[in-house]
């Protein structure tokens, strides 16, 4: 009967210790809107592109990364990029617009749920393929992050 004693308490007591042993486990998902004066900013304008052309509209010199949420331009033939790389995804072409005012309503960028980064450092820009030079107007807000 002793022996049945002893080994409950002994068992009991090694689940008393490992449970003790864990280390607290933080999380954090994805980065956070940073806790700055301002930390929500959105850009717009007009601005004229030469063919097949990336012109800078913000330039992220802020010291943390930026994401952006919602971006629209009013013509097709106008895109982001992001330091000269250009946002197209696979199943999208320059005449169904991810980011034109009248394209694809389904879009993340045009429902304000998408998460581009903007590394610090990085420039964000208007590219067109249009074949002549073409005025884009543009609007894209978000935000900058913190770690």
């Amino acid at each position: 009967m002793w022996k049945n004693i002893l080994a409950i308490s002994v068992l009991i007591g090694t689940i008393t210790i490992s449970l003790h042993s864990f280390q607290e486990v933080y999380a954090q998902n994805g980065p956070l809107i940073s806790l700055g004066s301002n930390p929500i900013t959105n850009i717009y304008g007009e601005i004229s592109v030469g063919s097949n052309q990336a012109s800078s509209i913000f330039s992220n010199t802020s010291g943390q990364d930026f994401i952006v949420t919602t971006a629209y331009v009013h013509h097709r033939y106008c895109t982001i990029a992001v330091d000269g790389n250009v946002i197209y995804p696979d199943e999208y072409t320059v005449g169904a617009s991810l980011f034109e005012e009248s394209g694809n309503v389904d879009s993340v960028f045009r429902q304000g749920t998408a998460r581009l980064l903007v590394p610090n450092g990085s420039e964000l820009q208007i590219f067109t393929s249009f074949t002549s030079t073409l005025n884009c107007y543009y609007y894209v807000e978000g935000y900058y992050t913190h770690p």
